[in-house]
């Protein structure tokens, strides 16, 4: 602002205030040069009011302040936005003062009126705009006009149409598109999975250049287009080619040859192997990202893959590759234990050194028990057979270092609320028919072969043969009964045999009885899952099966292996004494003198030592075994001959 001051006889002197809006009257020195008097102040700048301060006193050595404040002129202007015909509402109308570039923005109400109060004086540039509208020329006025006309064009052109691959005569996804008129006004957008698009809501008012464009392609453009043109268009994108080369050496810089190159782009695949200048090389690659590996049975790739992109049609001769020996060590299988047996599961594995280095192998995919699957690919994917429920061993091994990974899988049925009915099986004989709507919620129907300590393969009245059913979750009730049908092995000669189930509450096997419904399958119907197990009866008090190996036998060579079987139907253990005799009656060695015996199968050992710790003659000698429970006893006696 300028401040001028004057005297009564006419003297003064004028200044101008910082950008602080401070001043002060003093002279080159910064002294003050006014003498005492009255004075007249004057206070003025451009689009404010000019205040006159008058009959200001100055007295002698006086230093004065004087705050003066300056009100703006304000104005104001106001018109309408029409699109030739009626009011336009909701257009943002935009007032741009020509002096400071101070911007006003109103929106037009319902009837297209607008108007800006308390503005600044002066001149401004009018504009107005609205979505589905062109914008016109910008309208120069003064402040206070009251009539001000803006007339927008409603916007009623459009493109559509295709962009293909010129080569293939393929659609291409994704392709970008612009469309931008000769007054800076455009619009963009991407073509669909079938290579279409539309561009609407277009001013009419200028011609367009349109352009499509993609990673990986010559772009196309179209000059001059008209937005009120219905034809519609057609772009043509040439893909662009480029190649990729590189060498793979030990890292005593030694070209290795025989090596695998892959370049991976998308779902395609592109493969080279090594010349023995250990050079590789890919040429008319389409364009795109490709990731590119290096790999020999026994080595170790550096990196472990690179990354090129081919977007321009590039020529990249640098991707080159480190092989260091890595001769596989260990594998581990990666991937779910459990596996439901109607969907397909993918394991993958991780294979090292001895030093913990990542090694490449050849990988053979294998299973312990291959009729519980459908099939086992290549890559590891695993598709259990849709009946089978029980234990899997999933095994991985590398056909050149022989060096092998498992994995123990259980294959399991899901059980849902309402369920339909299913027929699962081992693929062994053992198979359980469950009806439909069998849970009251939801379970995961596992199958385990536990192996037992003999102890509890036996009770006083049955003995296990052949395999314990465990159906987990143990104790879980079935809303209907399932019928479980479960195999007797071959080897059993008895016919009393029945299907027994492991009580929980007293820790004991039970019989619940079956049906021998075929040769070797007895079926029974359960309400609950837990253990089961084919049951015989325990025969009389006996003993079975002895049997002396080798006879004759040399001490000097090995020990005389006796094998037998211990019966009895009233105890799991009964009492058992084993002693050698030589042929006049003379005891030369207690094998077990009064001694309990699981029931079932037993072996000693006998090395030729005789009780007094010398070695027994030669000769003939002869086994005495004595078996009793509560029943009473038996014995049996087996002759053997000694030599050295």
């Amino acid at each position: 602002a300028k401040i001028q001051i004057t005297a009564e006889d006419g003297i003064g002197g004028t200044v101008n205030t910082d950008n602080s809006g401070n001043y002060q009257f003093v002279d080159q020195w910064g002294k003050p040069f006014l003498i005492p008097g009255v004075y007249t102040v004057t206070i003025s700048k451009s689009g404010y009011q000019t205040q006159v301060q008058e009959n200001i006193f100055l007295q002698p050595g006086e230093t004065k302040t004087l705050d003066i404040e300056l009100l703006q002129n304000m104005g104001w202007l106001a018109g309408s936005v029409t699109d030739g015909s009626a009011g336009v509402s909701g257009a943002t109308v935009i007032a741009l003062h020509t002096d400071s570039g101070e911007r006003y923005t109103e929106v037009s109400d319902s009837s297209g009126r607008f108007q800006f109060q308390n503005i600044l004086p002066g001149s401004y540039l009018i504009t107005a705009n609205k979505v589905g509208y062109s914008e016109p020329e910008g309208i120069t006025v003064n402040t206070d006009a009251d009539n001000i006309q803006i007339v927008l064009v409603k916007n009623i052109g459009s493109f559509y149409g295709t962009v293909i691959d010129k080569e293939r005569g393929t659609p291409i996804a994704r392709a970008y598109i612009y469309a931008v008129d000769n007054h800076g006004t455009y619009a963009h957008t991407y073509t669909n999975s079938q290579g279409e698009f539309s561009l609407e809501n277009l001013s009419t008012q200028y011609l367009y250049n349109i352009s499509a464009s993609k990673g990986g392609y010559r772009g196309d453009s179209k000059p001059d287009i008209s937005a009120e043109d219905t034809t519609a268009l057609r772009f043509e994108l040439e893909r662009l080619y480029g190649s990729i080369a590189g060498k793979v050496m030990t890292p005593d810089q030694v070209p290795l040859d025989g090596v695998r190159i892959l370049a991976i782009s998308g779902a395609t695949s592109y493969s080279d192997t090594t010349d023995t200048t250990g050079l590789f090389s890919f040429v008319h690659l389409p364009s795109g990202h490709y990731q590119v590996t290096a790999k020999k049975i026994g080595y170790s790739s550096d990196p472990p893959q690179r990354n090129v992109g081919l977007w321009n049609g590039e020529s990249r001769t640098d991707i080159d590759f480190i092989l260091s020996e890595a001769i596989c060590n260990s594998i581990t299988i990666k991937g779910p234990e459990k596996v439901n047996n109607s969907k397909p599961e993918k394991y993958s594995y991780i294979a090292v050194t001895a030093d913990g280095r990542p090694a490449d192998i050849e990988p053979i995919w294998q299973v312990d028990f291959p009729a519980a699957i459908d099939s086992l690919s290549s890559s590891g994917v695993l598709y259990p057979k849709r009946s089978y429920i029980g234990p899997l061993c999933l095994m991985v091994t590398d056909s050149y270092s022989k060096v092998q990974g498992s994995l123990q899988l259980s294959v399991y049925q899901q059980l849902d609320v309402g369920n339909p009915g299913a027929q699962i099986s081992d693929e062994c004989g053992a198979s359980l028919v469950i009806p439909d709507s069998a849970v009251a919620q939801g379970l995961e129907l596992h199958l385990k072969k536990p192996s037992l300590p003999e102890v509890r393969r036996k009770t006083t009245k049955f003995q296990i043969v052949g395999e314990v059913y465990e159906f987990t979750p143990a104790g879980s009730k079935l809303q209907k009964p399932a019928s479980l049908r479960l195999p007797i092995p071959a080897t059993v000669q008895n016919d009393k045999n029945v299907i027994g189930h492991w009580n929980r509450n007293i820790l004991s096997w039970e019989g619940i009885g079956g049906n021998e419904i075929a040769a070797g399958t007895l079926e029974v119907n359960i309400t609950q899952l837990g253990s089961y197990a084919v049951l015989t009866e325990a025969k009389p008090l006996s003993i079975e099966n002895l049997s002396l190996k080798p006879n004759p036998f040399s001490p000097l060579i090995g020990s005389l292996a006796i094998k037998y079987e211990v019966c009895s139907n009233v105890t799991t253990h009964p009492i058992v004494t084993a002693k050698i005799y030589n042929m006049i009656g003379d005891l030369v060695k207690t094998l077990l003198n009064e001694e309990p015996q699981t029931k079932g199968l037993n072996q000693l050992y006998w090395d030729g030592q005789t009780d007094y710790g010398r070695v027994a003659l030669n000769g003939r000698y002869v086994l005495h075994i004595i078996v009793r429970d509560r029943t009473g006893s038996r014995e049996v006696l087996k002759p053997f001959v000694l030599i050295k």
